[in-house]
């Protein structure tokens, strides 16, 4: 056993030395440069899916959007840093307009996704 390295406290199931703060991770920060366009192609996602709604003939092809809206859905409006209120507006706008004509059951499922992130759209509005 060595002295001079000190007590070890297990946390977490990590060993430390007694004594050591666990540092906590800072959140990641969103940029303009990341948020706007992927607000842009939730806007174009979105609207294009209730295009493809009232087009009987051709249904929405949603996989692109499920992903948009579950990195949307994961951001804290803490971790916007100065988003662009015009396309925060105009993706919110989309997404409610898209939400006002769920009535197919590959979009149904993506409910949930839409209200969060419509959730985290609307708080960075405010």
């Amino acid at each position: 056993m060595d002295r001079d390295r000190g007590a070890v406290l297990q946390v977490g199931g990590s060993a430390q030395p007694v004594g050591a703060t666990a540092l906590a991770e800072p959140p990641i920060m969103i940029l303009p440069g990341r948020s706007t366009p992927l607000l842009r192609r939730c806007t174009a996602l979105a609207t294009r899916a209730r295009v493809d709604l009232l087009v009987t003939s051709r249904p929405a092809d949603c996989a692109e959007l499920s992903e948009v809206l579950a990195e949307l859905a994961a951001w804290e409006g803490g971790q916007l840093i100065d988003p662009d209120p015009t396309m925060l507006a105009l993706a919110a706008a989309a997404l409610q307009d898209l939400v006002e004509r769920l009535d197919e059951p590959h979009l149904l499922a993506m409910g949930d996704t839409i209200s969060a992130a419509l959730g985290v759209l609307r708080g960075a509005l405010s």
